[in-house]
């Protein structure tokens, strides 16, 4: 074990912040999760065990499913401590869009058998990479969540992602991402440019916090990222994902990168561990 690692366990244990792990289940988180920074730099272990664990996270046994059932035994923990997601169990891109238009008071969600001009088709889970500009009518396919297509270019022709980090329902921070306009669904073609950090009101406004987190306290997301595209043209801000296995961002710069894990493991520690291990 690295000497900076057992120097951050140690602090861990004399902040009070209790025994030595996470437990995330039943899935196993991805080596490309944010929890992993987020414990290595709380000197806290990963592992599926609950027992005397310093926080408990539902884990979705699959990252490319939109609905989650906890088993049984999470269910029987939950009842007697605090388990982070446990309600988190229908994020399809459905639902996250009907919420979204209930809070945001304009929904995206359309009839593609109705529907003229284009719109974008995208799988109810999370992942699997198969968004795409389609031009309607047209029949829509089972699996599949259709919306309008939001126009959110900037001034040069590449689009804006942005994205506020959630933690026990709380915006703590938020990503901004350019990418280009033929990389705007998200898609491995195209470019995107580095993603910045950003306080949450340098690009959202007060009303708008409020909203994302009461979207996320509908959908049961303790601990979230939600994807949100701002209209260039009416200004209104629309939420159109949600993920409750964040990752860490590519192309981020060292500092930055630092940064994030920085105030995401300050506000973890603060929700969820401390005066833990139960």
């Amino acid at each position: 074990m690295h000497l900076h690692h057992r120097r951050r366990r140690q602090a861990a244990r004399e902040a009070g912040i209790g025994p030595g792990h996470i437990a995330c289940l039943p899935g196993r988180p991805h080596p490309r999760a944010m929890i992993h920074p987020i414990a290595a730099e709380l000197g806290l272990e990963l592992n599926g065990s609950p027992d005397r664990a310093a926080a408990v996270i539902f884990w979705q046994a699959s990252e490319d499913s939109a609905f989650h059932s906890p088993p049984d035994r999470l269910l029987e923990i939950s009842s007697e401590r605090s388990v982070v997601n446990i309600d988190a169990t229908d994020i399809s891109k459905t639902t996250v869009a009907r919420l979204s238009g209930e809070f945001f008071e304009d929904s995206l969600l359309i009839d593609p058998r109705s529907h003229r001009g284009p719109a974008v088709e995208k799988p109810e889970a999370n992942g699997l990479r198969q968004a795409r500009i389609v031009e309607c009518p047209i029949e829509p396919v089972h699996g599949f969540c259709y919306q309008r297509l939001v126009d959110n270019r900037l001034d040069d022709g590449w689009t804006e992602d942005l994205r506020p980090v959630l933690i026990a329902g709380e915006v703590v921070c938020l990503i901004r991402k350019e990418r280009a306009i033929e990389a705007r669904l998200g898609n491995p073609t195209g470019g995107s440019r580095k993603p910045e950090l950003h306080e949450p009101t340098d690009y959202l406004t007060e009303g708008e916090i409020g909203k994302v987190q009461e979207l996320a306290g509908a959908l049961g997301a303790d601990y979230c990222e939600i994807d949100c595209l701002r209209d260039r043209n009416s200004g209104a801000l629309h939420a159109v994902d949600v993920n409750t296995t964040p990752a860490m961002f590519d192309l981020l710069a060292p500092d930055t990168r630092e940064a994030l894990i920085t105030i995401q493991a300050r506000a973890f520690a603060g929700a969820y561990l401390s005066g833990s291990g139960g």
